[in-house]
């Protein structure tokens, strides 16, 4: 049988951890600073995507901390799904999906669209948003 983790550890599944770098928050900061308006920082409703979301735990507290927003979570290692499928259900998110890419594209995030169609961006999180002005960002 081929290696479906594609040299990554698949036999162990990660630690459950937040990442407060990824908060919607954080990154609206790090857009502003940049000159760019983006949801998420202001309370407005807006779509996420986390990709290798390991055990989900930053996705779902980003879901539960922003009910208004739309959060997809995707792995490749079905354990890893599992685990976020788990605990969004035991505190009863509904605004969140975790899912696997499909096993055919698996190594490509961008192919398999594991987050609604989204396109990935470095460091696996993307803020998806309507078009802000930069003007409207500016001070």
């Amino acid at each position: 049988m081929a290696d479906w983790g594609a040299g990554y550890v698949t036999d162990t599944a990660y630690v459950h951890d937040f990442c407060r770098s990824q908060t919607p928050a954080l990154l609206s900061l790090a857009a502003l600073s940049r000159g760019v308006a983006a949801a998420g920082g202001g309370g407005q409703p807006f779509t996420y995507c986390d990709l290798g979301c390991g055990q989900g735990f930053t996705a779902n507290l980003i879901a539960a901390a922003n009910p208004h927003a739309k959060v997809f979570a995707a792995d490749f290692n079905p354990t890893h799904v599992a685990g976020a499928r788990a605990l969004a259900s035991a505190v009863a998110l509904e605004n969140i999906t975790a899912k696997r890419p499909p096993a055919q594209r698996s190594t490509s995030a961008a192919n398999g669209q594991p987050c609604n169609g989204m396109r990935p961006v470095q460091l696996g999180i993307a803020v998806r948003r309507k078009p802000a002005t930069v003007a409207a960002a500016k001070p």
